[in-house]
């Protein structure tokens, strides 16, 4: 079984951008590589430590002044890897699937 077919949630890969708000680094703009009803997989310029908290207000598409979708969440960092020198990949899981606004 793929690990795709072992998730409990759909990823997509939706180029969110926004802030963060980390229980121990305060504030810092993030994207996400992917996200989920359940987790987003963020891009920090930080090394963030397994446990903290994270409060997620990201929108897409990201260039647009006038958002079509924008999402609030709240969760734990659960895995962290480096990307390079200067960014960190970072899997936060939800407390519960995020709030998510849609504009027509």
């Amino acid at each position: 079984m793929s690990d795709e077919e072992k998730r409990e949630f759909t990823r997509l890969r939706l180029p969110f951008k926004g802030r963060a708000t980390f229980s121990s680094h305060g504030q810092r703009e993030v994207e996400t590589k992917d996200i989920s009803a359940g987790s987003a997989y963020i891009i920090a310029d930080i090394c963030l430590d397994i446990g903290e908290r994270v409060t997620l207000l990201m929108q897409w598409p990201s260039e647009n002044a006038d958002p079509v979708v924008t999402m609030d969440a709240e969760g734990t960092v659960y895995r962290v890897e480096p990307i390079s020198e200067s960014a960190w990949g970072c899997v936060v899981n939800f407390d519960e699937k995020p709030d998510l606004a849609w504009k027509k």
